[in-house]
């Protein structure tokens, strides 16, 4: 892309929106960085050319805030990692003739951000998944031992990583859990050396990428990530893609059967993912393809370019001037009062 061109990305102190900046920081896309978020303590704010200061997604300030931002200053795109920012942009509508909103469909974030039902929506497309049964229809332990065995995990129906996931192994541990009608019980697949992240693309342009790498967890984080070549995975994958009326990128979590050494997705994130960056860097380029066919209308296939790789993850550090952070001066958007 030729043209500068302002980008704005809300939510820059959470990973996958910092993963997004990283992504366009790399790519060939001539860009002006604006980021947001609701407090002055984000590290996506070293990644940006400008930074703000935002409402919470959740705030009646927000849309007006938003819409004076993109007229202030230009903007052509405005993207973000957070769930909730992209549930209230979805809902919202919202619409700027002059700018790109990159937002999840409303249809998709209903059905995908509730493991439940996920789980009805891959067994009304006939792809497999994990046993699941929805706790709020009030199974005994013995129910749920007889259909799933032990151990079995038990997880929130809505929430992020794994916040809230527990492991069953006793009655005692199940009988523990308060409020079961948030949550599902769900068959134990594989194990954490057989979990894969899977990288889907579905381009307005009628081409599907897809992109299998086996990873390594830590506190819901991925640590390591392994570019796999895994036909039947792919296969599975493919088969997710051209049920889900999208075109936004996302992500399908899967583990393989022991036994069987077949693919159950367990969550689908509807949203770009925490391995934005990495997968950029593994020539998976699907947050950069995404602007540029989109700003563009144009056919950018040619950009994916993926090579067996590894990633490793480690923890870093930024650092600010305290008096510019202290200030809020980021630049010359208006950082606006906050509910």
């Amino acid at each position: 892309m030729n043209d500068k061109i302002n980008i704005l990305v809300l939510g820059v102190g959470g990973n996958v929106s910092i993963g997004i900046l990283k992504s366009i920081i790399n790519s060939d896309i001539d860009a002006y960085t604006f980021g947001a978020c609701v407090q002055k303590y984000a590290a996506g704010f070293a990644f940006c050319d400008e930074s703000l200061l935002c409402p919470y997604a959740n705030q009646k300030s927000f849309l007006p805030w938003l819409k004076k931002v993109i007229e202030d200053n230009e903007i052509k795109v405005v993207l973000s990692g957070v769930e909730e920012i992209n549930n209230a942009l979805a809902i919202a509508n919202f619409e700027n003739k002059k700018c790109q909103i990159l937002v999840p469909e409303k249809h998709n974030l209903d059905i995908f951000n509730n493991k439940q039902s996920t789980v009805n929506w891959l067994a009304a497309n006939n792809i497999a998944y994990p046993k699941t049964l929805d706790l709020g229809d009030f199974y005994t332990f013995s129910q749920i031992k007889s259909a799933l065995t032990l151990p079995f995990v038990v997880k929130p129906k809505v929430g992020k990583g794994s916040s809230g996931v527990l492991f069953i192994e006793s009655e005692e541990q199940y009988l523990n859990i308060k409020d079961k009608n948030l949550f599902i019980a769900q068959q134990l697949i594989g194990d954490a050396e057989v979990e894969y992240t899977c990288g889907i693309y579905k381009s307005i342009f009628n081409y599907t990428e897809i992109l299998v790498m086996r990873r390594l967890l830590r506190n819901g984080s991925t640590i390591m990530a392994e570019v796999v070549d895994n036909q039947e995975i792919y296969n599975y994958c493919k088969k997710i893609a051209d049920a889900c009326n999208t075109s936004v990128p996302f992500n399908v979590q899967l583990r393989l059967c022991k036994k069987t050494q077949k693919p159950f997705c367990f969550e689908i994130n509807m949203r770009l993912s925490g391995t934005t960056a990495i997968r950029h860097g593994f020539g998976f380029k699907d947050c950069q393809v995404w602007i540029k066919e989109v700003v563009q209308n144009k056919n950018y296939r040619s950009d994916f370019n993926v090579k067996p790789a590894v990633a490793m993850r480690y923890e870093a550090e930024v650092f600010f001037d305290k008096a510019t952070l202290e200030s809020l001066q980021f630049g010359k958007p208006t950082v606006m009062a906050i509910d």
